[in-house]
């Protein structure tokens, strides 16, 4: 049964992350070639949106000399250049403006450069949610290029995906007359390159070229609006996916000329404004290093150029395409013109376009020109040598089998019929052909006929081809061998591939198997470098994200070699990003490994890399692609099963902690009020040393009874049971109340207490906001030294309660202000026998309020704590 896989351009794309959030957007100044004003225009679209309030900078541009651009350059906030004049991609990112203006997308980096590309560049800053104004030519689309150079005889190396034109938010179109831009040629103001010849620049700027370049454009255009309209009609599942219902399909395969056929092809599909799709296929041919690496390149091509690629598996080319046309619901078929055959040659061997376009009678199928008849003849006609690349010591065997076979036949030459004689040495050539490839088996049978010939056929001794039944039994030696090991190979190359998916199978199954049972990182780890290890015989190495979700900056336990600190960076890279780099990939080209990130669908678990020796195939990346995404999901687990035991652990921490705290405040509450009282009388009926004792009982017993009182507070507010009365109260009562309570700690201070004349009543729970000032001027009594200033400042602004708070005294920490209010913390200043708990029962009944407080430092003073509570000035009706 073939399968069949399909994928979408824009999965293989960076530009459509799904794991990012927000992304940018692209915007186009499109045109049909250079001097018509892009850059021009791109600029003015920057001035007006930085006077629209938004933040734009000016990664580069190119003048040559055009006074204006540089006027309106000078007013756009401009990113200095590297010092070999690109664009400065991470201080980009640092500054990380809301829109970056980069001139001439078509570009490409020099060596040692992060990314080959600019368009590269710009799909980085995408990432990062940084939307990107940029200018291109129709010429620099990579499926155009040829086009261009066809008509034009003008090329340019540096082209840009057209995946990327396809995807652009917004594209402006600059147009004008190819007249007018023959004259501002004539007029010197359009920049070429000048080691091109003036005859050359002036061929180029032909009026026919330029109909030919705004015939493109506007094409384009029009592609673009007709598959607005077709994803339109997909989404709201109105039809199949196109406005006419007109699919194009091609099919790739390793050819170095398969490049060129498939940008004709879209460029057919832009005509029709129609998608393209793509398929290839995993047949039982084995294909070299270098084929494999051209596939890779052709698939690549056609995701570039917004192709909707399939992978289809199975052992019959036709039957698998038309599986491909089922599923997909073809209606147009696109092939290359073959080579002529021979007539006589058809009359015995339909070809497999033949067979399939009998079999598709209700499809449409376009046939285009092929460019290079005489390369494909050559290649058409050439021999597959794998077979003759064997080694010399399966030729030795196999010429040593023959000529076993005729020493054990010699004794019986003229006993044995020539007929009979003659089947024994087929029978050994059929037995051979098992086991050698083509070579061998071509040795023995060129000897196996010679020697048929010469000494088992009358006259004995002498060769006699003389008759045609001489010349036909010589040829038979020589096609019936050939005929065995073309059905040997092919069921030898059949035997190979079902091992090898047998081998995937049951690699898959077994590293699901131990995957599931692994418990811990560690044990995970192990599992993985061996299953890389035995599928790809591989050596490779993992950075996992730290404890504080981070890139660690050390390779983690079973990595087969540890990482320079230049290719950590580039790990630090790909976790960030989520994108594959180094050797094989367009992203640190220059690596000699290859960095894969670990990502599971909801969290990046690290990074793993790897040794390439040679290319993946198809079969492999699959394989690959499968284990990488299994290794993420099983680290993630573990990930999550050590964040469930912690939040196990915490839970029945806090619940052990709720319980103790609920047990010894409501157990001390009430022997602590025994000794309070027993101290007191003791303190007023003695005398002399007794009545110290009794004031130091006293005093203790205040502080223990302040720590119950504490911890009973804390209690009700984490239970959460704790509701707010609130009513209406004057502000000197809340004053005075707090005061009376303090007085004996505040005489030593001096108390500055400010209420407006005008202070209207407040609406708060009286007795929790008395406990919040209370815990607030008793911390500043036992932290600020005596005779020290406090400030006590009341205010409302019409729709909150504010109360300030500042002392004199040194202040808080730096480093302690962002805990101060949590449970049972005391900063390095924290006295002796504080609980750590004052202010966070004063953020605690804060809260209830709906409230906020803050903490500060106040310069020339000392801390500052400033409370704000909503309460509405209160209407006459409310009393």
């Amino acid at each position: 049964m073939n399968k069949v896989f399909r994928f979408k351009p824009q999965k293989r794309l960076s530009l459509l992350n799904p794991e990012r959030k927000t992304k940018g957007q692209l915007t186009l100044f499109f045109g049909m070639c250079m001097g018509i004003g892009k850059t021009h225009l791109m600029l003015q679209e920057g001035i007006h949106l930085i006077k629209d309030g938004f933040d734009v900078v000016l990664a580069n541009y190119n003048s040559h000399g055009n006074k204006e651009i540089e006027r309106l350059a000078a007013q756009i906030e401009q990113i200095p250049l590297k010092k070999n004049g690109e664009i400065n991609l991470d201080y980009i990112i640092k500054r990380d403006p809301q829109i970056v203006l980069i001139d001439e997308m078509a570009h490409q980096n020099p060596n040692g450069s992060r990314h080959k590309h600019r368009h590269q560049d710009i799909e980085e800053l995408l990432d990062d949610g940084i939307h990107v104004y940029t200018t291109l030519s129709v010429l620099q689309l990579e499926s155009k290029a040829y086009s261009v150079q066809e008509n034009t005889e003008y090329y340019t190396t540096c082209t840009v995906p057209d995946i990327l034109f396809e995807l652009a938010e917004k594209v402006h179109y600059i147009d004008a007359s190819p007249q007018e831009i023959a004259k501002r040629f004539l007029d010197k103001s359009i920049y070429l390159d000048q080691h091109l010849g003036e005859h050359y620049r002036k061929a180029f700027f032909s009026i026919k070229n330029l109909h030919l370049l705004q015939r493109l454009c506007k094409q384009m255009m029009a592609f673009r609006r007709n598959e607005k309209q077709r994803q339109y009609l997909y989404e709201h599942h109105m039809q199949e996916g196109t406005i006419t219902g007109v699919k194009l399909l091609i099919s790739i395969n390793e050819s170095p000329h398969m490049e060129s056929f498939i940008r004709r092809s879209k460029n057919l599909s832009y005509t029709l404004g129609v998608p393209l799709y793509a398929v290839y296929f995993d047949s039982t041919g084995q294909l070299t290093n270098k084929e494999q690496e051209q596939l890779n390149k052709n698939i690549s091509m056609a995701y570039r150029l917004g192709v909707f690629v399939i992978r289809s598996t199975g052992e019959n080319w036709v039957s698998s395409m038309l599986d491909v046309i089922r599923i997909e619901k073809i209606t147009h078929l696109i092939f290359e013109r073959l080579p002529n055959e021979k007539y006589i040659k058809r009359i015995f061997r339909r070809s497999e376009l033949d067979r399939l376009i009998s079999k598709c009678k209700n499809l449409d199928i376009y046939i285009l020109s092929n460019e290079s008849i005489l390369e494909r003849k050559k290649k058409f006609f050439q021999i597959n040598t794998s077979g003759f690349k064997t080694s010399i010591w399966n030729y030795i065997k196999s010429a040593t089998i023959t000529l076993s076979a005729v020493a054990i036949l010699s004794p019986f030459i003229g006993m044995v019929s020539e007929v009979s004689s003659g089947y024994i040495f087929l029978i050994i050539l059929a037995l051979q052909s098992i086991y050698f490839s083509t070579g061998p088996i071509l040795l023995s049978a060129l000897l196996s006929a010679g020697v048929y010939d010469i000494f088992f056929t009358i006259p004995y001794g002498t060769p006699s081809l003389s008759s045609p039944d001489d010349w036909l039994q010589f040829f038979m030696f020589l096609a019936i061998p050939f005929i065995n090991i073309m059905l040997a190979t092919r069921l030898r190359k059949q035997e190979q591939q079902s091992r090898k998916r047998e081998r995937i199978s049951n690699t898959m199954f077994n590293f699901s198997k131990h995957l599931s049972t692994a418990s811990g990182i560690n044990s995970i780890l192990e599992i993985s470098a061996k299953a890389i290890n035995d599928s790809f015989k591989l050596k490779c190495a993992f950075i996992l994200k730290n404890n504080k979700g981070g890139l660690s900056n050390s390779t983690s336990p079973h990595s087969n070699f540890t990482l320079t600190s230049n290719e950590f960076k580039v790990a630090q890279w790909v976790f960030d990003k989520g994108k594959q780099a180094g050797k094989s990939t367009e992203n640190y080209m220059h690596e000699e490994r290859t960095f894969y990130p670990l990502n599971s669908l909801k969290m990046k678990m690290g990074v793993v890399v790897l040794e390439f020796k040679k290319l993946f195939d198809a079969e492999e990346e699959l394989l690959w692609l499968t284990l990488k995404r299994q290794i993420s999901n099983a680290l993630e687990r573990e990930y999550l099963n050590d964040m469930a035991r912690q939040a196990s652990i915490l839970s029945e921490s806090d619940r052990l902690y709720k319980t103790l705290f609920n047990s010894i405040s409501h157990e001390l509450r009430i022997p602590v009020t025994s000794i309070l009282s027993a101290s007191e009388t003791l303190k007023e009926i003695e005398q002399g040393i007794s009545k110290d004792i009794g004031e130091e009982i006293y005093m203790a017993a205040q502080r223990l009874h302040r720590l119950i009182e504490n911890l009973l507070s804390m209690s009700r507010l984490d239970s959460g049971r704790l509701s707010p009365r609130f009513d209406w109260y004057d502000v000197h009562d809340l004053v005075n109340s707090v005061t009376g309570l303090l007085k004996n700690e505040l005489k030593e201070y001096d108390l500055s207490i400010n209420i407006p004349d005008d202070m209207p009543l407040v609406r708060i729970d009286f007795g929790l906001i008395e406990q919040v000032l209370y815990n607030l001027l008793y911390n500043i009594t036992v932290y600020v030294p005596s005779h020290t200033l406090i400030e006590l400042d009341f205010q409302h602004d019409g729709t909150n309660f504010c109360i300030s708070i500042t002392d004199y005294g040194k202040g808080f920490a730096d480093k302690d202000l962002p805990y101060i209010f949590n449970k049972f913390y005391r900063g390095e200043s924290g006295i002796t026998g504080g609980s750590g708990l004052g202010l966070s029962i004063v953020k605690g009944y804060i809260d209830i309020h709906k409230g906020q407080v803050e903490a500060s430092n106040v310069t020339g003073k000392g801390a500052n704590i400033f409370i704000r509570i909503p309460s509405m000035l209160p209407l006459i009706d409310n009393f």
